[in-house]
């Protein structure tokens, strides 16, 4: 069954004799006399070109130029053909009807090929920065990472091999320039494959010995804060918490070993476990000379809160003087009292002091914190 969509399909993909030779019999059985000589005079005009052609009487310009003047005249004489066949006569249908009856294929014409092929780079370009914001996110993307860029190289490859295998069925016939077109998309699959495939090798070629990390800590000069005790030390290296194996509190470091080389250059968020201290920041850039990290108070010794009552507790005083470490603070009306000491004074216990006219004067040892802290004051007897 010949129909006007399949001589289009023909010229398309380059098969232009084998177009001329099924319009030549169409036009024949249908005693169109008009149709078949332009036919016959466009198979001429063929024959020549191809002649010349083999012979190099004409250029490759000049070629174009009349192989395009053929097909736009053949497409000419296709689009005149009757839509019902007479009698006896090879059957000629719509493109609508040959469309349903048989669907086109994805990928067979230039455009589909040219279309695939940039679908198949954008998709490639969105898995791999998936992968990469993966590998960012979870510290053991890299296997998925690796699995799906395999998956991704199968499928380009696939899709190079079927639009390669399709497109050498044209002869081309002169029409060098509709084939170019046609294997834009495969060139692209192609390359991307190659490129992609070395890449991916040369990157799992690479050596990734494991390294040694060291932490150094500095902390201020102050002489009346407890010193730092480093219970814990922990580093993020996408693989999950790794904890320090060597912890020195007095020359404060933390030493980690066997790290990933893929860490290098990035930043690492790290964890800190140490009473009344506390890390400035909470990551560190790796790098295989040691980074140092600065500590500073956690502000747990620099609260004192308390409430000063009666001697019974059943009344607040309000108006009673409160020392600490030189500093005043006068309660309320219901006896609260807090201060704020500066890091600079910050102990683990104060000599607090508190007065009030007409009673006795308290003096007390206190621990600071967030525990309320109750003083009760004894009356003066007359």
């Amino acid at each position: 069954m010949v129909t006007k969509n399949r001589l289009k399909r023909l010229l398309a993909d380059g098969d232009t004799r084998q177009a001329i030779e099924s319009l030549l019999q169409i036009t024949e059985s249908e005693r169109d006399k008009r149709l078949y000589n332009e036919a016959i005079h466009q198979s001429s005009r063929y024959q020549q070109a191809k002649q010349q052609e083999i012979s190099g009487a004409s250029g490759p310009g000049e070629l174009r130029i009349e192989y395009s003047r053929i097909h736009q005249a053949l497409l000419d004489i296709i689009d005149r053909l009757p839509e019902s066949p007479t009698a006896g006569g090879p059957v000629v249908e719509t493109e609508k009807a040959e469309a349903s009856a048989h669907p086109a294929l994805p990928g067979k014409g230039s455009g589909a090929a040219v279309w695939l092929g940039a679908a198949a780079l954008l998709a490639a370009i969105g898995m791999f920065l998936s992968m990469v914001w993966l590998q960012e996110k979870m510290g053991n993307a890299e296997p998925l990472g690796e699995l799906l860029f395999i998956v991704l190289l199968g499928i380009l490859a696939g899709i190079a091999y079927f639009q390669l295998m399709s497109g050498s069925q044209a002869e081309g016939e002169g029409k060098w320039l509709g084939m170019n077109l046609k294997f834009k998309g495969p060139l692209v699959a192609g390359v991307l494959v190659a490129v992609g495939s070395f890449a991916f090798l040369q990157a799992r070629g690479v050596e990734k010995e494991p390294f040694d990390f060291t932490v150094r800590f500095e902390k201020p000069d102050l002489p009346a804060y407890p010193e730092i005790e480093i219970e814990s030390f922990k580093l993020w290296d996408r693989r999950g918490w790794t904890p320090a194996s060597v912890i020195d509190n007095e020359g404060l470091t933390a030493d980690f070993k066997n790290l990933s080389r893929e860490l290098i250059g990035k930043k690492a968020p790290v964890q800190l476990n140490a009473r009344f201290w506390k890390l400035t920041r909470d990551s560190l850039l790796a790098t295989e000379e040691s980074p140092v990290l600065r500590l500073e108070p956690d502000g747990s010794l620099g609260l004192v809160v308390g409430k000063v009552t009666n001697a019974d507790g059943s009344a607040p005083i309000e108006g009673a003087s409160v020392e600490i470490e030189e500093h005043r603070e006068f309660t309320d009306e219901k006896g609260n009292f807090s201060f704020q000491i500066p890091n600079e004074r910050q102990k683990t216990s104060y000599r607090l002091m508190a007065s009030k006219s007409g009673f006795s004067i308290a003096s007390h040892e206190v621990h600071p914190g967030s525990t309320l802290i109750i003083i009760r004051l004894n009356r003066l007897k007359n």
